[in-house]
């Protein structure tokens, strides 16, 4: 009986083994995210999915590992909030284009009032405005480049939305794995325990076995049935899990379920050094890309909020025509001209807003470099634990 024992707490330790080996693949997957995920041609899709049109895995009868991992992506609504805040990052690069292209508006104007201190009229006045900027020290192109980081920004967190839906529905598939394979051996493990109470039992009446050898045995019968409980409703939580993620009811593993997995596994542990891993880690990872883009994007806009103090040169052209109250006659009016504003007195508006933009690209800076201390300590940690476990 000892030596079955032994032999069950050995299964038990390497299922912990291989459990522990696949989290820190995926996790080393949603680490190089950025890599893997460079390497296909990334496609965004403005349309936000909605319930009716969400993608759903095939109809065969089980779910592959590899689909596991795509359907949870395409259907995690994160990954939708990401896409809409690319969107609106794209529309802020439009906005920040059109401060160099040419601005036309209509404007009408009606006034009351002495003229030559002769007598008192109304005059009517419709027209147009056409204005075209020539000179802003530079405020139109650190808007745009400004823009132009927010929008590499949002497509490094659609990348991390990504990784993180994939990592959730991973972990959950592999601890479905792993709870149904320590479910097998310990549903093997009780059944052996009722065979050997059913046998001491009858020894017992024979007066072949003591009554502390059978309260022995039925005491690592009862662990047992506790043990299996126990992990079926892991195996349950992790089947929830599994279908919210994929939004499938579909969870049963495929036949080839362990080798998609150890493929995974393999990813961690190619023979590559640590070193190596954390370069990769450091040039792919979205979460810190998404953090230097944002601290570059704050450094323009500081740059604009400093220079704006400086004029914004225009040419201005107005063409309206001007007409009495009574619409009797109509005069033509035009104008064209240099127009140039600056700020002389704002009551340190502009002060506290270039301070403000200033703070905010600092904190930005410090994020990414808090991240990045993280990133380094999570992946050596990783790998060398990877390396432990398979050794």
């Amino acid at each position: 009986m000892a030596r079955h024992c032994e032999c069950v707490g050995l299964g038990r330790v390497t299922f912990i083994k291989s459990k522990s080996i696949a989290r820190i693949a995926v996790f080393g997957g949603l680490v190089l995210s950025g890599e893997a995920l460079a390497q296909e041609e990334f496609v965004f899709e403005p349309a936000i999915q909605t319930d009716a049109v969400r993608i759903q895995p095939s109809s065969n009868s089980c779910l592959p590992f590899s689909e596991a991992l795509e359907v949870a992506a395409l259907n995690n609504p994160g990954v939708a909030i990401a896409q809409s805040d690319l969107i609106s990052a794209q529309a802020d690069l439009t906005e920040a284009k059109s401060l160099r292209r040419p601005q036309v508006s209509a404007f009408t104007r009606s006034g009351f009032g002495d003229e030559a201190l002769v007598n008192t009229t109304i005059e009517n006045q419709a027209g147009l405005r056409a204005s075209q900027r020539v000179f802003d020290f530079g405020d139109s192109r650190l808007a745009k480049r400004a823009a132009e980081q927010g929008i590499l920004a949002q497509e490094s967190l659609i990348l991390t939305a990504q990784a993180r839906a994939k990592m959730e529905a991973g972990i959950a598939y592999i601890d479905d794995l792993d709870a149904s394979e320590r479910l097998r051996a310990t549903v093997e493990r009780a059944e052996y325990f009722r065979r050997e109470l059913s046998a001491l039992e009858l020894a017992l009446d024979a007066g072949g076995a003591t009554l502390s050898e059978v309260a022995e045995i039925s005491a690592e019968s009862a662990d047992a049935e506790a043990d299996r409980y126990e992990l079926e409703f892991e195996q349950q939580q992790a089947i929830t899990r599994l279908q919210l993620a994929t939004q499938s009811q579909r969870h049963v593993p495929c036949e080839d379920a362990g080798l998609s997995v150890q493929k995974t596994v393999d990813f961690v542990s190619n023979g590559e050094t640590s070193q190596t891993i954390l370069g990769n880690a450091l040039n792919a990872n979205p979460d810190l890309k998404a953090l230097k883009s944002l601290a570059r994007q704050l450094d323009f806009e500081a740059e604009r909020q400093s220079r704006s103090r400086l004029p914004v040169l225009e040419i201005v052209g107005i063409a309206s025509l001007t007409t009495d109250r009574r619409f009797e006659a109509l005069e033509a009016r035009e104008r064209i001209g240099f127009d140039a504003s600056v700020p002389l007195l704002t009551g340190s508006a502009l002060t506290a807003r270039t301070n403000r933009a200033r703070a905010q690209a600092r904190r930005a800076e410090s994020q990414a470099d808090q991240e990045r201390r993280t990133l380094e300590e999570q992946v050596l940690k990783t790998h060398k634990r990877a390396l432990l476990l398979n050794a």
